[in-house]
C-alpha cells in the first residue's frame, strides 16, 4: 500500500487537453452560436473576449490555435450557412439567413454569386436592395452586432445539429414545391435522418425489387426526386447516376424500408426482404421518428414552412407508434397506449363518445388487465374532452 501510494505522489501529472477545437471546431462553434443565442455575446468582439476564459485559450499555444483568427472564420462559416446575421439585415434587409418569401426555388443571380460564392442555401433577391446585396457580401466587423437568425431559431428549437440546418431547409423547399400526399412516401423520405444513410449498405436487386413493387402515387415521389427506372438499372448493373446523389438514393432506400413497415409489413419480413438485422430496422423506426420530430419544430418557427408543420402534426405521432389516424383520439386518454388502443377500436369503441357513454364495467371485460379504476377515469376523461370539443364548435 505505501509502495502504491509513493507511486502515485511521484508519478507525472495528468494533462487534460482541450476538445473545443477537434472535430472540425465543433465545441467553439457550439459556445459562439449558444452565446450569441443567450445574447451572452453579441459582437466578434465580445466573442473574443468570451472565449479568452475557456480552456482552449489557455492551451492555445500548445495545442497550436489562434483564437481570435478561429472565431472570425466560426462567425463568417455560421453567416454563409444563414444561421447568424446582422443585426441590421433582419426583416427587409435580412439576406444572410437566407430564408426566402417567395420564389424560394430559384437561385441566387449571377451578380450576387460572384460576391459571395459560399452562400450555398437558395434565396429571392426579387425583395433585396442593392444595400442588402452589399451587408450579404461585407465581411463582418468588430462593432458589428450580430443576432440568430430565423433559421438558427428554428435549428434551436428542432435541435437540428447547425451543419444540417441549410440542408435541411433547402430540401424542404425543394419538397414544398412538389409535395405528394397521396401517399406517405415523400413525408417518410424527408424525415429520414441524414447521419444514418450512409450506415446502410443499398443491395441493387433489392431496390430494383422494392422500387418496381411500388404504386403509381410512390413512383410519382420517386420521379420527383429523379429516381427512375433506369437509375435503379445502371445501379443494378454497378454504374454510378450522374443526375442523382448518393445521399438521395440511400435515403429513399431507407425510405422504401420504411413504407413497407408502415403498409403493415412485419420486422421479420421487412429485415428478410432488405437484408438487414432486425435492431438496424428498429434503429431507423426510432431514429426517423425522433428526426421527425425534430422537422415539427423546426418548422414551428419558419412560417414559409407551415404546411409541413400541420400535416407533421399528426404524421409524427403515428410514426412514433405506426398506429393509425382513427386511434389517436383514443390514445390520447389516461392508461391508453396503442395496443389497449387497437383493442377499444375492435371492440367498437371507436370515438371519445362512445367512451363517454360506456359502462366502465364493459370496458373491463373487453380490454384485458384494464382495471375497473382506470376504467372509470377513461370515461370521466373522455366526457371532459368531448364536452371540451363541442364548446369549442359551438363557440
Amino acid at each position: 500500500m505505501l509502495f502504491q501510494a509513493t507511486l502515485l505522489f511521484l508519478s507525472p501529472l495528468e494533462v487534460c487537453y482541450s476538445t473545443m477545437a477537434q472535430q472540425e471546431d465543433h465545441g467553439l462553434t457550439s459556445l459562439i452560436f449558444s452565446s450569441l443565442g443567450l445574447g451572452i455575446a453579441e459582437s466578434p468582439q465580445k466573442l473574443k473576449d468570451l472565449t479568452t476564459f475557456s480552456l482552449l485559450a489557455v492551451q492555445a499555444s500548445a495545442l497550436e490555435v489562434d483564437i481570435e483568427t478561429k472565431v472570425v472564420e466560426i462567425v463568417e462559416s455560421l453567416r454563409r450557412r444563414g444561421l447568424v446575421c446582422i443585426k441590421h439585415e433582419t426583416d427587409s434587409q435580412n439576406a444572410a439567413h437566407c430564408l426566402p418569401r417567395k420564389n424560394e426555388g430559384k437561385k441566387l443571380t449571377q451578380s450576387a454569386e460572384d460576391c459571395s460564392r459560399n452562400v450555398s442555401v437558395y434565396t429571392s433577391l426579387a425583395s433585396m436592395s442593392d444595400n442588402s446585396v452589399y451587408h450579404l457580401c461585407k465581411p463582418v466587423t468588430s462593432d458589428d452586432q450580430l443576432t440568430v437568425s430565423r433559421l438558427g431559431q428554428a435549428a434551436i428549437k428542432g435541435s437540428v445539429d447547425l451543419n444540417l440546418a441549410s440542408c435541411l431547409y433547402k430540401d424542404l423547399c425543394v419538397a414544398r414545391e412538389n409535395l405528394a400526399v397521396n401517399s406517405h412516401l415523400h413525408l417518410l423520405y424527408l424525415v429520414v435522418p441524414y447521419d444514418i444513410v450512409s450506415s446502410i449498405k443499398i443491395i441493387p436487386d433489392v431496390y430494383y425489387s422494392a422500387y418496381m413493387a411500388l404504386g403509381e402515387e410512390e413512383i410519382k415521389v420517386a420521379k420527383l426526386l429523379g429516381i427512375t427506372e433506369g437509375t435503379i438499372v445502371r445501379l443494378t448493373m454497378g454504374h454510378k447516376s450522374k443526375n442523382v446523389t448518393q445521399s438521395v438514393l440511400h435515403r429513399f432506400y431507407m425510405a422504401l424500408l420504411l413504407h413497407h413497415v408502415w403498409m403493415g409489413m412485419g420486422v421479420w419480413q421487412a429485415s428478410e426482404l432488405f437484408q438487414v438485422h432486425r435492431g438496424f430496422i428498429q434503429q431507423i423506426l426510432t431514429g426517423s421518428a425522433a428526426f421527425a420530430s425534430c422537422v415539427y419544430h423546426f418548422c414551428q418557427e419558419l412560417e414559409e414552412l407551415w404546411a409541413f408543420r400541420d400535416l407533421l402534426a399528426t404524421f409524427t405521432r403515428q410514426l412514433s407508434g405506426f398506429c393509425s389516424a382513427e386511434l389517436l383520439p383514443l390514445m390520447d386518454l389516461p392508461a391508453v397506449k396503442k395496443g389497449r388502443a387497437q383493442r377499444l377500436y375492435s371492440s367498437g369503441y371507436r370515438t371519445l363518445q362512445d367512451i363517454a357513454n360506456a359502462e366502465p364495467k364493459d370496458l373491463v371485460k373487453c380490454v384485458e388487465h384494464l382495471s375497473y379504476c382506470n376504467a372509470v377515469r377513461m370515461i370521466s376523461s373522455a366526457k371532459v374532452r368531448k364536452n371540451c370539443i363541442t364548446y369549442v364548435q359551438c363557440y
